[in-house]
């Protein structure tokens, strides 16, 4: 997937965080273990991934986020 976008009029309904959880939820029925992805730093994507269980790699130019689904 290159991109996540929820529409504007949407945001803060919890669609992103039902989506983002199906795309989650299909990862791990096929074995795959994290997702990894970048983002701005201090912007409202940071927050929105944070809330949703991912935490920052390394400091670098762009904010790289990893969330654990299988252990």
């Amino acid at each position: 997937m290159d991109n996540f976008f929820v529409d504007a009029n949407y945001q803060g309904q919890g669609v992103g965080t039902e989506l983002l959880a199906s795309i989650k939820n299909d990862l791990i029925k096929n074995d795959i273990p994290a997702i990894i992805l970048e983002t701005e730093s201090h912007t409202p994507a940071e927050k929105f991934y944070r809330y949703n269980g991912f935490d920052a790699l390394a400091a670098q130019r762009s904010l790289t986020l990893t969330c654990q689904l299988i252990s």
